[in-house]
């Protein structure tokens, strides 16, 4: 029974449009029924548009109305005494684009918040940057269209007098009689079309505002590099917090123990998850080629030189000298050996003579 009640106080909360929201204003819709599962029923959403947008539409739509329902009385009156000249034509042009472009602008937020038609549409003209050129493209086509009727109604020599008009004469009285209200429809045209640019004008502040808060909401956070805990502190101390290289390698140094370049670590090792023979295997192979010295000069320098079984001719001439030899023999023969002499004594020395000698000294 409860469950009942509330649907139908959500169903009935659903036909509200519109109401104010806690800020002071603006558009707000009850939403129940719409394809987004994390939004609950009876959830109020922000609208797409702010009141400030809204009125400033409205306005803009309003004069460009004005300025189409003038331009097009103009071109009516130059279809009846001769054809439709082209800056007209172009005028016209300018101003149904613009119109269109305010009347889909406006609409597809507000079907959008309404029903819910339209998600693609209504989420490109949420983009702060896609509003903000289009708003751009609306404003210089309002601008255009301004400049040509205001050049056009201000500078035909008829509408100052109707004598001068280069077609007076062909088209008689009622042409001349009828060319003062065409140049006041075309005057007020090219005011209309001022005032629609006023409103096109704020839109487009409106619009840059947006898109510049956007930037900034949006923007990259700066670097940060791998060794530092957290973002730079701002204006106090060191940049970085300080962190002992113990903690930061540790677990490097564990990881990774020195490289062993004796024999025994060719040995198997129990716990070893690498080669265990490699750097061996390699000291091996790099030490069985043959070397290029004719005369073995560097062969006991050259790194790993005690993996060889035999010493080199160099190194053996080093640790068997023959002079040595020759001198031990001639020693032991008596030949020209000198005998060590033995060691001489010498009596220690007596007082000098006639000094006296002091007892304790």
């Amino acid at each position: 029974m409860m469950q009942r009640l509330k649907e139908t106080r959500y169903k009935l909360a659903g036909a509200l449009v519109s109401s104010k929201d806690n800020d002071g204003g603006g558009l707000h819709r009850l939403r129940n029924g719409n394809d987004d599962d994390s939004v609950p029923a009876g959830t109020y959403r922000n609208p797409s548009l702010s009141k400030p947008n809204l009125i400033l539409h409205s306005v803009a739509i309003f004069f460009t109305f004005l300025a189409i329902c003038t331009m097009a009385a103009v071109a009516a009156f130059q279809g009846k005494w001769f054809s439709v000249s082209g800056g007209t034509g172009f005028t016209l042009f300018l101003l149904l684009l613009d119109f269109t472009l305010l009347i889909a602008l406006l609409s597809i937020p507000l079907i959008y918040d309404r029903w819910d038609k339209g998600r693609r549409p209504a989420q490109f003209l949420s983009q702060a940057r896609a509003a903000f050129i289009l708003h751009v493209f609306g404003t210089i086509l309002q601008a255009i269209a301004a400049f040509v009727v205001t050049i056009s109604a201000w500078s035909n020599p008829g509408c100052k007098n109707p004598d001068d008009d280069k077609r007076a004469e062909d088209l008689g009285d009622d042409y001349k009689n009828g060319l003062g209200g065409w140049c006041r429809t075309k005057k007020a045209s090219g005011i209309i079309g001022w005032l629609a640019l006023a409103a096109w004008i704020g839109l487009l502040i409106l619009s840059g505002l947006a898109f510049r808060e956007d930037r900034r909401n949006h923007k990259e956070p700066s670097f940060i590099p791998p060794s530092s805990p957290g973002a730079l502190e701002s204006g106090m101390g060191r940049p970085y917090d300080p962190v002992g290289d113990d903690d930061v390698f540790a677990d490097k140094y564990e990881a990774s123990p020195a490289p062993r370049l004796d024999d025994a670590y060719a040995q198997p090792r129990p716990y070893a998850h690498g080669r265990p023979g490699v750097l061996a295997q390699q000291e091996q192979t790099a030490m069985s080629r043959p070397s290029v010295d004719a005369y073995g000069a560097f062969d006991g320098d050259m790194p790993g030189a005690h993996a060889h079984a035999e010493p080199s001719r160099t190194m053996q001439m080093a640790y068997n000298d023959p002079y040595a030899d020759l001198r031990a023999q001639v020693v032991a023969d008596g030949g020209f050996g000198h005998p060590t002499p033995p060691p001489q004594h010498y009596p220690s020395p007596s007082p000098a003579p006639g000094r006296p000698a002091y007892p304790g000294y």
